[in-house]
């Protein structure tokens, strides 16, 4: 099954606009990411796939208009912020907890770090499958887990409790957050055992 656009802004309200997320663009991501992804990896989570893969894309593609609109040279790379000072005050943020290692660009947005854990979890467990005779069954119910876990956490994310207070809102996306990352390493940790 392949994503529409009109689907995907469903999916991520965020990307509503059609000002900004023109659907040409949408479609132009949807397109690569259908011929990058490969289906017998991704199984019957290739359209959240493609979906992680266009949504960082088109978030990237933003940001460089936003910095050519400005009067700067699109494309430049830009980090994430881990601390800014204006005047007296300051802030700093942990970006360690939200960072792939050796992921390069999919780090520069929280969909991007979404696709690359799913697409790691996804060849872990099928190179699992193809590599041990035997416990199928078991690499496939991590598979399942893993798919779920994004699932839900996606359904969770559009719509969060509290939505009128902040301070619910923030509790709310902490504890997805944290639910998310233990879901993740519960599913590791079932591969890590299977392997020995």
């Amino acid at each position: 099954m392949t994503v529409s656009s009109q689907q995907f802004r469903v999916n991520f309200p965020e990307f509503a606009s059609t000002t900004t997320y023109p659907n040409g663009q949408v479609e132009f991501w949807f397109g690569f990411a259908y011929n990058f992804l490969n289906s017998h990896r991704w199984g019957d989570s290739i359209d959240y796939g493609a979906q992680l893969f266009t949504a960082h894309n088109l978030a990237l593609e933003a940001r460089a208009g936003a910095e050519s609109a400005a009067g700067g040279i699109p494309g430049g790379q830009v980090g994430p912020l881990s601390s800014k000072s204006v005047g007296p005050a300051s802030a700093s943020y942990d970006i360690g907890s939200g960072v792939e290692e050796k992921a390069g660009h999919w780090n520069l947005t929280t969909y991007g770090t979404r696709f690359i854990r799913l697409s790691k979890m996804m060849g872990d467990c099928i190179d699992f499958v193809q590599t041990f005779n035997g416990k199928e069954m078991e690499a496939m119910a991590v598979i399942d887990q893993v798919v779920e876990l994004h699932n839900s956490s996606v359904d969770k994310i559009n719509n969060p409790d509290g939505k009128a207070n902040p301070k619910l809102v923030k509790a709310f996306y902490s504890k997805l957050k944290k639910d998310y990352v233990e879901g993740v390493n519960e599913a590791y940790k079932k591969l890590e055992n299977l392997v020995q």
